[in-house]
């Protein structure tokens, strides 16, 4: 069972945190209300697709390729707003649904701040890692501080570790959909200015709250930041707001099971990781974006 995600970000541009905004709906024309339709027509088919995924345990594709599926068009318009806003409340289904509709080859719309803002507010949440689950913290706690379990509790608890394994793979795979769709939006952005970079922490943000480890990509937003010394678009007044943007993650973390190993004298030794955003990382980016290289 997929739990519902939680994304935590909190957007500051020149001190001014923005409330949530809606887009405007598209322009009428004469023929929007069968066009609407068609889009509508596109989340039932999309929404059932990954209500029947959850149900098998498997995605039903690899790929973004809906659009090879579908025999009717939709305006460019109903799909630029189709994947700005969460279209379902479970996670994964939004996150597959907006994944599927990337196929269709949208455009990003032109944006304010507030606008982005909002959007990445609302990226795909990634689904919890069965691996940062608190109950299960604290059971694994609880076992590695016993010397010795009897062997009937050993067994048990060997069978409960394969199965959060194997929960543990599955619910990786499904989050490929919410990984996926964020690697599209960060190729549309492109490389240069603010946003790319605020994107990056967004990313990293839904990566935190779902419990997921962030080496992967704040090593990227490391080599990104680095980098960015070439981009002359890039002010010096965009790399403030990114420093301020990153300090807002400072706390957030979660920690989850790394690995549990079995010794031979029946006893089990934990072990934990946490994701998360340090101010040794911000002062690192900070570095970085200053154009100053540490050994941090």
């Amino acid at each position: 069972m997929f739990a519902p995600a939680c994304v935590f970000f909190v957007i500051l541009t020149h001190n001014l945190t923005f409330a949530p905004t809606t887009f405007p709906p598209p322009a009428a024309t004469s023929e929007s209300s069968r066009d609407h339709e068609h889009i509508r027509e596109a989340r039932r088919l999309l929404i059932s697709e990954a209500l029947d995924a959850k149900k098998n345990q498997q995605l039903p594709t690899l790929s973004p390729d809906f659009a090879k599926r579908f025999d009717r068009e939709i305006p460019d318009a109903d799909l630029s707003q189709a994947i700005l806003e969460p279209t379902h409340r479970d996670p994964f289904v939004d996150a597959y649904v907006r994944w599927q509709l990337t196929s269709f080859a949208p455009a990003l719309p032109e944006f304010n701040d507030q606008q982005f803002a909002d959007f990445m507010d609302n990226i795909p949440a990634l689904v919890q890692n069965p691996r940062a689950d608190p109950q299960i913290i604290d059971t694994l706690e609880r076992l590695a501080e016993s010397a010795v379990l009897p062997a009937q509790r050993l067994q048990q608890l060997q069978a409960d570790i394969a199965e959060l394994d194997r929960r543990t793979t599955i619910t990786a795979q499904f989050n490929e959909p919410a990984i996926s769709f964020a690697q599209w939006v960060q190729r549309k952005l492109g490389e240069t200015g603010p946003r790319p970079r605020q994107w990056l922490l967004a990313r990293c943000a839904a990566t935190i709250g779902a419990g997921w480890s962030t080496r992967s990509i704040k090593t990227r937003m490391t080599r990104n930041f680095t980098a960015s010394l070439d981009d002359k678009s890039f002010t010096s007044d965009h790399r403030r707001l990114v420093v301020q943007q990153a300090q807002q993650l400072v706390g957030f973390k979660r920690r989850f099971v790394n690995e549990v190993t079995f010794l031979a004298n029946g006893s089990v030794r934990v072990t934990f990781s946490t994701s998360g955003v340090d101010r040794d990382d911000v002062k690192r980016w900070s570095d970085r974006l200053a154009g100053i290289r540490t050994d941090r």
